[in-house]
């Protein structure tokens, strides 16, 4: 094996042992830390942008459960397909009250030469737009031939 597929594994196994067996226990930001670390340590660099009070809405377990399969899926997509060197993965809060939840590569994106999503992509997507629903966001993917892929979460406001 490669060690492109050699990593492939490693993060797969990773993701099989993080069956988020209780997310009532475990902040949103320590659980984003600990998946960063190991993310930097295996396969490329990976920042955390958090602001230095995480809104309430990702104190819900299924919130957080929701979101960081999303992450996940992301992530993995991103290691076998966009040939990134950095992924930040964030949270913004905007003057509108809006709350942006984000996962952002610099890989080479994923929009084709029509201006649509390229097709191995799209069950992938469906899935992260069903978890985002269920965590009552809106899911936005920015992206452009060479300039990265970035997904977002986007909430109304936090709902404390």
């Amino acid at each position: 094996k490669n060690v492109t597929d050699q990593s492939y594994e490693q993060l797969r196994q990773y993701i099989f042992n993080l069956r988020q067996p209780n997310m009532q226990n475990i902040s949103f930001r320590k659980l984003l830390t600990d998946f960063s670390s190991h993310i930097e340590s295996t396969f490329f660099k990976c920042v955390l942008d958090l602001p230095d009070e995480i809104p309430a809405l990702f104190d819900s377990a299924e919130i957080k459960s929701h979101l960081f399969s999303l992450t996940k899926e992301a992530v993995n997509n991103c290691i076998k397909h966009s040939g990134a060197s950095k992924i930040t993965i964030g949270i913004q809060k905007q003057d509108n009250g809006k709350i942006i939840y984000f996962i952002e590569d610099n890989g080479k994106g994923i929009i084709s030469d029509d201006g649509s999503i390229e097709s191995h992509h799209s069950s992938g997507i469906r899935i992260m737009e069903e978890r985002a629903l269920l965590t009552g966001g809106h899911l936005n993917i920015i992206s452009g031939e060479g300039n990265g892929t970035k997904i977002t979460v986007v909430y109304d406001g936090d709902k404390s």
